[in-house]
């Protein structure tokens, strides 16, 4: 564990994996960006892993101006990395649009081990030692409760789903869990090169491993189940949810001609008209800073479609 430079929080390095022979684990990354600048011809993009140095040139750029349309790939003479391969450079773009390159990277921070840390320090705070520190009162640590929104929400669908509720000795960690926000989805968070920070919304989730099967109790408490661990959960669920996040195949068969009952163990409630981010309370006129960046992304987002989707049909 490492604490920021403020002292004020602590965040967890999980090492790097490597290969039988110690050599640094290898794999394919790919990462998708969206252009929504009509103006914009330069594409230049960080990239999460940097590409690895003597495999640059196996790499491929592809574009596409629409969701569904067929991938196109830049000569590979068109664009380069920057000279630490952790950024991408086209001089001469296509403009609005998805861009997607594919390529080899190494140094793969061991990402599941996060979820470890989740279940290892909830299983101390339920069955720690007695007098020891968080656990001077052990009687007063009745239920331990898990609270995501959003991503942090989706955390715990794959916390759950991957068997973590049941600790090293086989005990459950958390009681229950309030997953609010989250829709059907998991997310990059327990796989070789994973993502966390990635996301998905009606469009874009097809870019994203994050709205993946299984997607009902069913399978999401498979494994639980069959630890007996298997905790009470809240979800909650905005009108986001079920426009942008596949909030649906959480009560039906993956394709929806069905509905699937949730575990007797679980509760949905949807909070009808709301928004996956809160605005301003008391309500003002005035429009908060974030909210105007969040407008202006959503805003471009329909600006591109526009510009993308060609003449409409009569």
């Amino acid at each position: 564990m490492r604490s920021t430079s403020s002292g004020s929080m602590l965040t967890l390095w999980s090492g790097l994996t490597f290969e039988a022979s110690y050599a640094p684990v290898q794999g394919v990354v790919r990462e998708s960006y969206v252009e929504v600048d009509r103006s914009q011809q330069l594409i230049d993009f960080s990239l999460k892993y940097c590409a690895y140095g003597p495999t640059r040139p196996n790499a491929t750029l592809t574009y596409r101006a629409r969701m569904d349309d067929t991938p196109q790939a830049f000569a590979r003479t068109a664009w380069r990395f920057a000279d630490d391969g952790c950024s991408l450079v086209l001089e001469a773009g296509s403009g609005v649009g998805i861009y997607e390159v594919t390529y080899q990277a190494r140094e793969s921070p061991v990402a599941g081990l996060g979820l470890a840390a989740i279940r290892d320090f909830g299983s101390y705070l339920r069955h720690g030692a007695d007098g020891a520190t968080l656990r001077e009162e052990p009687a007063a640590l009745q239920r331990l409760i898990g609270y995501g929104y959003s991503l942090s929400g989706r955390l715990l669908r794959e916390f759950v789903r991957d068997g973590f509720n049941a600790d090293e000795r086989g005990r459950a960690v958390f009681d229950g869990l309030m997953i609010s926000s989250a829709g059907a989805g998991v997310g990059s968070f327990n796989h070789r090169f994973a993502m966390p920070e990635q996301s998905g919304n009606s469009v874009q989730s097809v870019l994203r491993p994050v709205d993946i099967p299984p997607f009902t109790d069913d399978g999401l408490l498979a494994k639980a189940t069959a630890a007996h661990v298997v905790p009470k959960i809240f979800y909650t669920f905005t009108s986001s949810d079920y426009w942008a996040r596949a909030g649906s195949l959480t009560h039906t068969t993956d394709d929806g001609r069905k509905d699937v009952a949730l575990a007797p163990t679980s509760r949905l409630y949807f909070l009808a008209g709301t928004a996956d981010f809160p605005g301003p309370i008391p309500l003002t006129k005035k429009i908060p800073k974030p909210m105007i960046a969040v407008v202006t992304w959503i805003a471009s987002q329909y600006d591109r479609r526009a510009a993308t989707s060609g003449p409409a049909s009569a």
